[in-house]
């Protein structure tokens, strides 16, 4: 099994705490793709943040097909899933707790049963899904380009995330255009709708044997980004050329409008 990650500041329970999942080839001089535009349907209902796997699935954003919460005790006991599978503490944020089970663990993680285990009691187990790590990141009503993540470990961990040369970020992401667009697109959707509003960046993994795009799975939408040097959404809005000024202003004037 891959070890338990440290545990983050605090912060990072706060951020995991707002972070929202769901359910339901480019060259590198390429430049930024262009806004997509959202349309909202007229006779929509405003919608709140709030995470809904049945709103995601009727707004066909492709979810992770199985995947349910359980407790520690019963996620050490026996496998609560087929696998290979993913275990996450749902108050945790940054990959921190995170196992990945194979099929060559006979055996769920006994680390769960550790006496000194301070990672929450509730564990969210979904399908592992392979391929590639992709995001994108949206302003508003536009979703900016698209990121491969290449981590230097087994998995983007909190080590990959955080620590200088934990990843290498591919942007663009080399992928068919079709793809490409289509994330794009889905993080847009995705944002929208949940509800979000601002800055939002939306997680995917892309299995590449599959056809044309059905290998593409939204694992989740962060309501609450990281804003580091090592962070995504800064080096996608450079690449769009927005200045982390010009980034961060936008963030505080437009939460500051009137909804």
């Amino acid at each position: 099994l891959l070890p338990v990650n440290p545990k983050g500041a605090a912060a990072e329970a706060s951020k995991a705490a707002a972070m929202l999942r769901l359910r339901s080839a480019v060259r590198p001089t390429m430049p930024p793709a262009p806004p997509v535009a959202y349309r909202p349907e007229p006779t929509r209902a405003p919608r709140p943040v709030r995470l809904d796997w049945a709103r995601a699935r009727a707004d066909r954003v492709p979810i992770v097909p199985e995947g349910r919460v359980v407790t520690r005790q019963e996620a050490a006991r026996d496998h609560v899933l087929p696998r290979p599978y993913v275990l996450k503490p749902v108050a945790e944020g940054s990959s921190v707790g995170v196992f990945i089970v194979t099929e060559q663990h006979a055996h769920p993680p006994q680390e769960l049963n550790r006496p000194d285990w301070s990672l929450g009691d509730r564990l969210l187990a979904e399908q592992y899904i392979p391929g590639k790590e992709l995001t994108c990141a949206v302003m508003g009503d536009r979703s900016l380009d698209v990121i491969e993540i290449v981590a230097a470990t087994k998995f983007y961990d909190y080590e990959a995330k955080y620590a200088p040369g934990g990843s290498k970020h591919v942007l663009p992401a080399q992928i068919s255009p079709i793809v490409y667009q289509e994330a794009r697109r889905l993080a847009l959707k995705a944002h929208h709708a949940l509800g979000c509003r601002g800055v939002t960046r939306a997680d995917f993994r892309y299995d590449d044997r599959s056809a044309g795009t059905e290998g593409l799975v939204c694992l989740e939408v962060n309501t609450q980004p990281g804003m580091t040097e090592t962070s995504l959404v800064p080096e996608l809005a450079a690449y769009a050329g927005i200045s982390f000024d010009e980034l961060t202003r936008w963030m505080v004037e437009d939460a500051s409008l009137s909804r």
